[in-house]
Order: structure tokens, then C-alpha cells, then sequence
């Protein structure tokens, strides 16, 4: 996603003039960008008489145990009943993120999968828009009240899975191609489960478990590195007191 543009704008004030910084977030232009746009419209209408809760990695996993293993806890057995029931009721829906997709790619890969059938079920297909987008219709909204002569376009929060991770542009780089084109091929994406979103990622896209594991390689080598200035947990005490002090001062 391209990166937060900063525009500057002139007001005149008693013949003055007054620059002021306008930040404009570049959203996605054309007839996909429209397109995808107004097919958000609509699935925030129909997401209106539903309330969203956010479920926790942990409680999906959860979900998949009680959906997917042989021996199962029968509490877990009744979450996953409930869940599907708010669901199939209408009352609710689970929707997801690309953080936490990204969370669930580091099960193995037939848990993955099978988490990820949950997820077409009980999200109802519906993600989060991402965290980039998020900020800019917040900020664009708090811009708007020190700026109310120019309103930002109003923004929903709610896409499918094949925009969790951000809109761009489908239309080939240096090939002619027709709007109706461009908008067909978004309403086929816009339809896609979220399992078949994430299969068709390439191998190594997910390496949130490679990740983690790399992180926790640099802290146990941070850890082995410091140990000995932090002999007692007075030491700790002291220490984490005074960085608050410092940081206070500062």
C-alpha cells in the first residue's frame, strides 16, 4: 500500500495567506477500485443487524479442535455449537484479520486449512479492512474536524478476505484492458471463501512461524548477552524505575 501523501494547502485569511498540511490518503481509483468500494457499501448493509465479535487465536483453535479431532472436550464441543448457532441465527459473525490469519499460518498445514474452513463459516467470509486503511479513515476523520470545508469520502470497515490484506490495483501493468473486465474480475475475487483466498498465496508468504522462531532465537541471544547486569529482582526493579524516570524527564 502506497504511504500517506502529504498536500499542502492555502487559506486565506484577511488577504493572508495560511498554509495548512492536508494529508490525503491515495485510495485505489478506476472502475475495480469503484466497484470493490461499492460492494463494501453493500456488505456493511448487510452486516447492519449483526454485531461482529472478535475471537482470539486461541478460541479459533478452539473452534478447529472441537470441529476436527477425534477426542474432544465436550466444553469445546459446546463453544463451537454456539458459535455456529449466533451465526446460522443471524445475531452475529466472526470476522478476521490479516494479523490473525497470518497467527493461524503458523499450525501446521492441515490445521491451517481446517481453521481456515472454520473461518468461511463462522466469519461469514468478512475481514477487517487492514491496519493501513484503518489509520487513514481515522485520521482522514480527525482531519475533518479542524477541516470541515474538506470532508473525507466516507469509508466502510468491513471487506471480504481477498482484500484483508489491502486493495491494488488488478489491472495489468501495460495491458489493455476493458472496465467491465476489471470489474468482473473483482466481483469473481470479492466472492472467493477465505480458504481459497490464503491457498492461492504463494509457499512462504505466511512465515509468521519462521518469524517467531527468529525472534525468539534474537531474544534468547539478548537475554544470554545481559543476564549478568540484572543479578537479583531489586536489580530489575531498580532498573525498570529509573528507565521510567528517564523517560518521564524526557
Amino acid at each position: 500500500m502506497a504511504e500517506i501523501e502529504a498536500h499542502r494547502g492555502e487559506n486565506r485569511v484577511d488577504g493572508q495567506e495560511d498554509e495548512a498540511e492536508l494529508y490525503e490518503w491515495p485510495w485505489g481509483a478506476g472502475a475495480a477500485a469503484d466497484r470493490a468500494l461499492a460492494l463494501q457499501w453493500d456488505l456493511a448493509h448487510q452486516l447492519a443487524d449483526r454485531v461482529p465479535v472478535f475471537l482470539d487465536t486461541r478460541f479459533w483453535i478452539w473452534a478447529r479442535e472441537a470441529a476436527f479431532d477425534d477426542v474432544v472436550d465436550e466444553k469445546l464441543i459446546s463453544f463451537l455449537g454456539a458459535l455456529r448457532l449466533a451465526v446460522q441465527s443471524g445475531r452475529a459473525f466472526f470476522p478476521v484479520t490479516a494479523d490473525l490469519i497470518e497467527e493461524f499460518s503458523k499450525q501446521m498445514p492441515e490445521c491451517f486449512a481446517q481453521t481456515m474452513h472454520l473461518v468461511d463459516h463462522l466469519s461469514l467470509g468478512v475481514a477487517l479492512v487492514p491496519v493501513s486503511e484503518r489509520n487513514a479513515i481515522e485520521i482522514e476523520a480527525l482531519l475533518a474536524q479542524s477541516h470541515p470545508a474538506h470532508p473525507p469520502v466516507p469509508r466502510p470497515v468491513w471487506t471480504r478476505a481477498v482484500f484483508a490484506f489491502g486493495y491494488e490495483d488488478i489491472r495489468p501493468k501495460g495491458v489493455e484492458i476493458s472496465d467491465r473486465v476489471l470489474i468482473e474480475l473483482t466481483e469473481r475475487a470479492w466472492q472467493a471463501k477465505p480458504s481459497e483466498v490464503v491457498a492461492t498465496y504463494p509457499i512462504g508468504v505466511f512465515d509468521a512461524r519462521g518469524e517467531s522462531e527468529r525472534l525468539a532465537v534474537f531474544l534468547k541471544e539478548q537475554e544470554c548477552l545481559h543476564e549478568h547486569e540484572i543479578d537479583t529482582h531489586a536489580t530489575a526493579v531498580r532498573y525498570g524505575a529509573n528507565n521510567v524516570t528517564c523517560a518521564s524527564a524526557g
